[in-house]
């Protein structure tokens, strides 16, 4: 699972964290409460809970070899600015924003939430990287 690119998986650890940080702050930017009608409560964990523990089990029961620190942050950084760029993609050609987050905040807040995300982003790359040195 996940090869060679298997670092990555701690991406698991920012969608979680970034969603409950979100739904705390308010619900409705980023899981309104519209969603309740189409998606049962136990999905929406299933979705964004439960993918923390399993990917801190993950850690513990599977040595993942990291790339150098430099190459691993690289490839990190590269993963989230194509993803950036595909929700932008995305935005232009129909309008919409695909996290409801993007449609409450001006463009200088847009730019410092995705600053404080790229971040936080590298922060758990770090954790991950530190985890799996001192359980393997």
């Amino acid at each position: 699972f996940g090869g060679r690119f298997r670092f990555l998986t701690f991406w698991n650890l920012f969608v979680g964290s970034t969603f409950w940080i979100l739904y705390a702050i308010d619900r409705e930017v980023i899981y309104p409460k519209s969603l309740d009608a189409i998606l049962p409560f136990w999905f929406n964990h299933l979705l964004h809970s439960i993918t923390i523990p399993l990917t801190l089990a993950d850690r513990y029961i599977i040595k993942t070899c990291y790339p150098e620190f430099k190459r691993g942050i690289s490839a990190t950084l590269l993963f989230m600015a194509t993803y950036l760029l595909w929700l932008l993609f995305v935005s232009s050609v129909s309008g919409v924003w695909v996290y409801p987050i993007f449609n409450v905040l001006d463009t200088t807040k847009k730019t410092i939430f995705i600053l404080i995300c790229a971040l936080l982003f590298s922060g758990f790359y770090g954790v991950g990287n530190a985890l799996n040195k001192l359980l393997w």
